[in-house]
């Protein structure tokens, strides 16, 4: 006969707390969110521009499914060790 415990259930989020790991956003999605930013700025054209905002809120949607809030998806953006990580992506994949 097997006997199964019952075990309290506090979320992924405090299981991660406890085994002291982070969820961090994949650094692929961090590159690709980079990305697809530049190509934003360096749009030109109205029909352009809304493709490559287009392909933003595609990379955004991703990383929130991931369960990655606002103030995780903007520290992308200012996060300085991300930004030499994604310069030495691209020259590795000569975007």
């Amino acid at each position: 006969m097997i006997t199964l415990k019952q075990v309290p259930c506090y979320g992924t989020f405090f299981q991660n707390i406890q085994n002291n790991y982070t969820m961090e956003i994949p650094d692929k999605l961090k590159f690709e969110y980079l990305l697809s930013l530049d190509n934003h700025i360096d749009t030109k054209g109205v029909d352009n521009r809304k493709e490559t905002m287009k392909k933003i809120f595609e990379i955004t949607k991703k990383i929130a499914d991931l369960g990655f809030g606002e103030k995780d998806i903007h520290g992308i953006t200012t996060d300085e060790e991300v930004y030499i990580k994604y310069e030495q992506w691209r020259k590795d994949n000569n975007i």
